[in-house]
This record gives structure tokens, sequence and C-alpha cells, in this order.
């Protein structure tokens, strides 16, 4: 139990600092998916192993809305 707890602070660590350390970058990212997605663009995402489950989440994550209907096109 001890290992998983510090594995999971380890992650959460790295998560904020790559936050801290990228915010401007990942603000102008998600600034250009809205402007592209604003005129009808479309975001591939695809993967090999356990990448493809990661983009499989990333297209999850951008059809949900607030209010938990499903958005566009996958």
């Amino acid at each position: 139990r001890r290992s998983v707890l510090a594995k999971a602070e380890e992650v959460a660590q790295l998560r904020a600092q790559t936050l801290q350390e990228n915010a401007d970058d990942l603000l102008a990212a998600a600034g250009a998916l809205s402007r592209s997605f604003a005129q009808d663009g479309t975001l591939l995402a695809f993967g090999n192993g356990g990448s493809a489950t990661d983009a499989a989440d990333l297209v999850a994550d951008f059809r949900a809305t607030l209010h938990g209907r499903i958005g566009g096109r996958a």
C-alpha cells in the first residue's frame, strides 16, 4: 500500500510540475483547439499499445460536455 501511495504522490507532483512549467504552451494549444473546433475542425488521436488507450481517453474527454451530453462526431 505504501508504494502505491508513494507512486500516486509522485504522479501528482509530476502533473503539477508539468502544468506549471508548460502553462503558456498548454493555454495556447487549448486556444488553437477551441478555434479549430469552432470552425468544424477535427482532432485526430491515435496510438499503439498504452498510447492508444490515452488517445481513446482524450477523444472521450473532448466529446463530453459540461452537462454530460455527447458532443460532436468521433
